[in-house]
């Protein structure tokens, strides 16, 4: 086809000039990776880091970070990830709460070093003595906090004790998570002989064990204490490798107090003088002598001082302590207890504790769900559904019996109402994989257990309703409540025109989801879950498109290659996901001034039957 623009010959003389016009021009595209079905969780657990978001894909990975749910100590949101993962093609944004008075297990490493003289011609040389001592930090709530806790340790302006030992402080390590659980963490240093000969540093093999159930292997890391140890571009300083946020631990955390390194090799090269090796050859752990001469000695046995010296590579390695769960162990005192859980969800959800739970591109995700929160921590959730505008929402009544109840809830809930999530209103009963007891579940918890699996198998324009797609399995028989039967039509016409959702009972014992509104006060096609996991997909793959367009060159021509790419993009969802689209990239002159890309998206669903009409007609005979 011709140019869009005016051609203007290049001479003014007679004259002829070719143009060749290629319209086959594509860019070349690859599929996006597939991320899954993306939920968001928040929950107690027995361990694991807390107050961040950390991505989990496995169910073996959610258990060995944040151990096995307990329902009768952390209730239902810890459940939630498990049904989740147990689904293939699926990740959780999961994080973990506790309480301000929570702390951290840690352990510090000190040398009591002795000074040592040189020989002054009459007298021989004194060599400097070191022993090693551990100790923990009470009640460490940061890792600021610990910093300061742990240089508190020193002696005072440096000053001998009685038996003429310095203490510095010199390696400490806290659990990453606070919590009891972190004391079941030790730590053991050895020689790396091998990774002093590769690299020219004196190395150490560091080693974190997990005492769990039984002293197991977790981690291991080889490095230097030398902070400016560089090996092939990369650091060699055992806390930049401990800390590393991809590479590093995922258990502790370790502090270096390099001034403390220095003044104990300050005491050794003040003995030795000139023959004293380079602070980079330097073997805090080691014996160490010159010219046949002990002149820096390491003792494991108590001698003059009242504390026993510790082996730094002790084979049972050396625990940290000091770890508490806070508030959420004071059993005694529910209420107190209960007000805790509360404002730490409430917190966690309004992002307070981790401000990347606002951010749909930090955080993208499909579904965040209730679990039976507390009532703040609901409309906490309500309002992070408002705010990322991404995801869909299942908010449930909590553990209700009768229907005198839902609609009671039904009521208290008219006014919180959006497309963006559903409203339920039930729990049944399952028996707890890791107990063997019968615990209540809302109805949430099924819908956690099978939306992925039904995406996967049927897409998410397939409503997620019916005995066919969402029957209640793994229950424990007949124990949905409220009881909802399919001829209830009093009941169920009043929870749905609350935009209330329900499961039926459709046979003995048999029990499936009946509804499947959004929570929106209105009437129209968004009032279908299924439209509406639809309408975000192609809202999520929109904005990230016309990100991608940002500051590119946006003329006529170009918005509609913009468009074309569009038509591509949604090509295999019409007649599929919905009836018909139309795309358009265009810019009025308004926008245009102001440098503005508007996108235009129109969508038709395709229809759903909702409600049947059967007609008997009964004849004449003759």
């Amino acid at each position: 086809m011709p140019r869009s623009s005016q051609i203007i010959p290049t001479y003014l003389h007679p004259h002829i000039e070719t143009y060749i016009n290629d319209n086959t021009l594509f860019t070349e595209e690859t599929a996006a990776a597939d991320e899954g079905v993306r939920f968001i969780s928040v929950f107690m657990s027995p361990k694991g880091r807390d107050g961040q978001i950390i991505s989990m894909a496995s169910k073996s990975d959610y258990i060995a970070e944040f151990g096995q749910p307990n329902y009768e100590k952390y209730g239902q949101p810890g459940y939630m990830p498990v049904a989740i993962l147990s689904q293939t093609n699926t990740k959780v944004w999961c994080m973990r709460i506790m309480p301000p008075d929570a702390t951290y297990s840690n352990i510090v490493i000190l040398a009591k070093v002795k000074p040592g003289t040189p020989a002054d011609g009459e007298n021989p040389m004194v060599p400097t003595t070191v022993m090693f001592e551990k100790a923990s930090a009470a009640s460490v709530s940061s890792e600021d906090d610990f910093k300061t806790k742990m240089a508190a340790l020193a002696s005072a302006n440096e000053d001998p004790d009685i038996d003429g030992f310095i203490k510095y402080p010199i390696i400490g390590f806290m659990c990453q998570g606070r919590g009891t659980y972190g004391d079941k963490f030790r730590v053991r240093f050895t020689p790396s002989l091998a990774s002093n000969d590769e690299n020219g540093y004196v190395n150490y093999r560091l080693e974190v064990y997990n005492s769990e159930s039984s002293l197991t292997l977790a981690e291991t890391f080889t490095g230097s204490l030398d902070i400016d140890a560089v090996y092939s571009n990369n650091s060699l300083f055992i806390q930049d490798l401990v800390n590393d946020p991809e590479s590093g631990s995922s258990k502790i955390n370790a502090i270096i107090n390099t001034g403390s390194l220095t003044s104990v090799y300050n005491h050794y090269a003040a003995v030795v003088g000139e023959d004293a090796v380079g602070y980079d050859k330097f073997d805090l752990f080691q014996n160490m002598t010159s010219g046949g001469n002990v002149v820096y000695k390491v003792e494991t046995e108590a001698g003059a001082t009242s504390a026993k010296p510790i082996d730094i590579g002790l084979a049972e390695a050396h625990s940290l302590l000091g770890g508490s769960n806070g508030i959420f162990d004071n059993l005694s005192d529910s209420v107190a207890r209960s007000t805790a859980i509360e404002t730490a969800y409430t917190k966690a959800y309004e992002g307070k504790t981790d401000p990347r739970i606002l951010s749909k591109r930090a955080t993208p995700a499909e579904f965040i769900l209730d679990a039976n929160y507390p009532g703040d921590v609901k409309d906490a959730i309500i309002s992070l559904i408002a705010t990322r505008s991404d995801a869909f929402g299942s908010i449930d009544a909590g553990i209700i019996t009768t229907a005198t109840e839902a609609k009671n809830w039904s009521d208290t809930m008219k006014t919180k109402g959006d497309f963006l999530f559903e409203k339920t209103c039930q729990h049944y009963k399952i028996r707890d994989p890791y107990t063997g007891k019968i615990v209540p579940m809302t109805t949430t918890y099924h819908f956690a257990s099978n939306i992925a699996s039904h995406i996967d198998s049927f897409g998410n324009n397939t409503p997620f309703v019916g005995k066919d797609f969402a029957r209640i399995t793994g229950h424990i028989k007949n124990t949905l409540l409220p009881s909802v039967d399919a001829d209830d039509l009093e009941l169920k016409e009043y929870l749905y025109n609350n935009r209330i959702n329900y499961y039926e009972t459709l046979d003995e014992n048999v029990f499936a989801k009946g509804a499947q509104g959004t929570s929106q006060n209105v009437w129209s096609d968004l009032s279908e879950i299924s439209n509406v996991l639809v309408v975000l997909e192609m809202k999520r793959m929109l904005e990230t498109a016309v990100q991608s367009k940002l500051y590119s060159f946006a003329e006529a021509e170009d918005r509609q290659k913009f468009t074309e790419m569009g038509n591509r993009m949604f090509a295999n969802y019409k007649g599929t996901k919905v009836r018909d689209f139309t795309i358009s990239f265009e810019m009025n002159p308004w926008e245009e001034e102001r440098s503005i890309l508007h996108c235009y998206l129109g969508v038709t669903f395709r229809t759903i039957a909702k409600r049947g009409i059967i007609e008997i007609d009964i004849n004449k005979r003759v």
